[in-house]
């Protein structure tokens, strides 16, 4: 089952679903950026879907 957190209730928290919600937010918008805006800038807004969804997974997931 999922981890306990420290009131030991189980499940993420509040917390974690607050900072996902954020990524997965700020993912999409950079996401359509990317996808309609031609040359550098698109290419600099398809890195940042990549290091949105790397930092998220690192601090939430690995750490």
């Amino acid at each position: 089952m999922g981890r306990r957190r420290a009131g030991g209730t189980p499940g993420p928290g509040a917390s974690t679903l607050v900072w996902h919600a954020a990524a997965a937010l700020a993912a999409v918008v950079a996401q359509r950026q990317a996808d309609r805006r031609p040359g550098a800038a698109g290419v600099w807004a398809a890195l940042a879907v990549l290091v949105i969804t790397g930092a998220l997974l690192t601090v939430q997931w690995l750490v």
